[in-house]
């Protein structure tokens, strides 16, 4: 029990990791005949993906140090939900623009998040339910 509790808690903390990473990557590629424009995250909506990346890494270390992790790990998923509301919202945008002068297409940073966000919300789940399972939460 306590080996997948840390394993939970490595994917949690790898995961905000990825989050921060791809806030920094780009997220939109606009492709013309004349040349390619690239967007980073920090320009768009990669800020708050890195806020919640720093946050999550903040209640990790809670989620450690805690005798009673349920809240914080229930915090951590709330958090990635968020991360991966932001990012698919992103991806919609980028995927909604009318085929014009050019060609827009998400990056790599954007389905970063996306993926960092849904396996962060399933690793901090499984926290809670492990915890739940032992029965030392309160």
């Amino acid at each position: 029990m306590l080996t997948g509790l840390r394993i939970a808690m490595a994917v949690v903390v790898r995961s905000g990791v990825l989050l921060m990473v791809g806030s920094l990557l780009p997220w939109t590629t606009w492709d013309t005949k004349y040349n390619t424009v690239v967007i980073y995250g920090l320009r768009t909506s990669g800020g708050p993906m890195l806020v919640v990346g720093v946050v999550v890494l903040v209640l990790t270390v809670l989620i450690g140090r805690s005798s009673h992790p349920v809240g914080w790990s229930i915090g951590a998923m709330c958090l990635f939900l968020v991360g991966l509301l932001v990012s698919t919202v992103h991806v919609a945008r980028v995927l909604s623009f009318p085929p014009g002068d050019g060609a827009f297409s998400a990056g790599v940073g954007v389905w970063l998040c996306v993926a960092a966000s849904i396996i962060g919300a399933i690793a901090s789940l499984s926290i809670w339910r492990l915890e739940v399972e032992s029965g030392s939460a309160v």
